[in-house]
């Protein structure tokens, strides 16, 4: 779990539209030392990265700042520093990643929408099915009895 939330909507799903969502950002491998790990930390407060793949918007889960991926430091725990435009084809290579998740979570939770509505929809078909019935028979019972007594 990164931060207060792994992963957060900005936006309503409800529009129609793509859905806006920070997921964690890996550390991208160090030109020197070539390690990489699943996380990034914010210098400035230790908070957890996260990256919206789709705008390339980075942010603490910490403090809150906000900051376009390649305004990015990067600072490797060999000692190295580098910056994101220095390993250009590394972070498009992650955002692309991260994109598919974000299309595999839409297209998912779409799945489940679809099958919540046809539940509800199959359980209202149902329902009044039971109604309708009850209702036929309770009118059957009260001819018989209006017809005994009249």
């Amino acid at each position: 779990m990164v931060g207060k939330k792994a992963l957060r909507e900005r936006e309503a799903g409800n529009s129609g539209q793509m859905v806006n969502r920070h997921l964690p950002l890996p550390f991208p491998e160090c030109p020197r030392c070539q390690l990489s790990w699943s996380t990034c930390e914010h210098g400035d407060c230790g908070g957890d990265i996260e990256v919206e793949p789709i705008s390339r918007e980075v942010a603490c889960s910490n403090c809150g700042s906000r900051w376009e991926i390649y305004d990015s430091i990067f600072h490797c725990r060999c000692g190295h520093a580098f910056r994101a435009d220095e390993i250009h084809n590394a972070i498009e290579s992650l955002l692309s990643v991260c994109r598919q998740l974000v299309d595999m979570l839409e297209t998912n939770e779409r799945a489940w929408a679809s099958a919540r509505e046809r539940s509800e929809s199959s359980a209202r078909s149902v329902a009044a099915m039971i109604v309708h019935g009850l209702g036929k028979a309770a009118g059957f019972v009260i001819g018989k009895l209006l017809g005994k007594f009249l």
